[in-house]
């Protein structure tokens, strides 16, 4: 019976580091190996490690895990761990010399959440990767999502608590997607009725509504998808970016050589075609 969690796609591992104390964590996300991954960076100010690996331009790399942490970009550190771990464990791309872990990586600010001053480091990392399982993950306040706010237009006295969610889909083909979202917005989260779950709140009329302060769309937040889906090729996107191609289609995915499983992450239409 699917969890609604990332590990409903089969062979997929989650595991959280979580200090509530210091109100930060980090989460470790680790596929079966061979899967492939892509990225879609959002935002003008991203804090992130080995992405680029995942760019549509560059070449089709395996990830060994991926990894989603607070502590700004100090918390990068806490991939160090994870390599650490995926080493002991020999994982990665075997380079003649040595497996290297391919551990892309992307943080949240979370930082001054509590007067408690830690962030994840390459312990924190590795602690994440030991609790690894493909077990069902916790969702809310845990890792990543630990120190994770909402709502932020009136400065912290109207914060709302933020997180980390998951869920998952059985398509009509049988394959199964799940995302897993740590959500660390700008804005205001919202239902599908457009009424307001989590934002800005004032002591006298609650929610405020940030898009009536915000005219520009508030930051995205991390994301991870994976799925059983069949891969789809890469080559469109690179013509496209190199300005070969006027359109494609809004979505991008990736899956490891046997074609079962896949790591994905959703692309919107390209506003303007790029011609040259």
């Amino acid at each position: 019976m699917p969890a609604d969690r990332l590990t409903d796609v089969p062979g997929i591992r989650v595991g959280h580091w979580t200090d509530a104390d210091a109100g930060t964590g980090c989460t470790v996300i680790i596929p079966p190996p061979g899967s492939i991954g892509a990225v879609d960076v959002r935002g003008g100010g991203p804090s992130t490690r080995e992405l680029e690996l995942l760019a549509p331009l560059a070449g089709d790399r395996e990830v060994t895990a991926l990894l989603l942490t607070g502590g700004s970009a100090f918390g990068l550190a806490a991939a160090d761990g994870v390599m650490r771990w995926c080493e002991e464990q020999g994982l990665g791309i075997d380079a003649g010399a040595a497996r290297i872990p391919v551990v892309p990586a992307a943080v949240i600010y979370d930082l001054g959440i509590t007067a408690n001053g830690r962030r994840p480091g390459s312990d924190e990392g590795y602690a994440a990767c030991v609790a690894a399982s493909t077990a069902p993950h916790e969702v809310g306040s845990v890792g990543a999502g630990t120190g994770a706010t909402v709502g932020k237009v009136l400065g912290q006295r109207g914060w709302c608590k933020g997180g980390l969610g998951s869920a998952s889909a059985r398509l009509l083909d049988d394959a199964t997607v799940a995302v897993l979202v740590v959500v660390n917005a700008f804005g205001d989260v919202f239902d599908e009725r457009g009424e307001v779950l989590a934002g800005a709140w004032d002591v006298e009329r609650g929610f405020v509504r940030a898009p009536t302060y915000v005219l520009e769309a508030p930051p995205e937040p991390a994301v991870v998808h994976v799925t059983t889906a069949p891969p789809r090729p890469f080559r469109p996107l690179r013509y496209r970016q190199a300005g070969r191609l006027p359109s494609l289609p809004p979505r991008l995915m990736c899956s490891p050589a046997e074609g079962t499983r896949s790591l994905v992450k959703s692309l919107p239409p390209p506003k303007s075609p790029p011609y040259r």
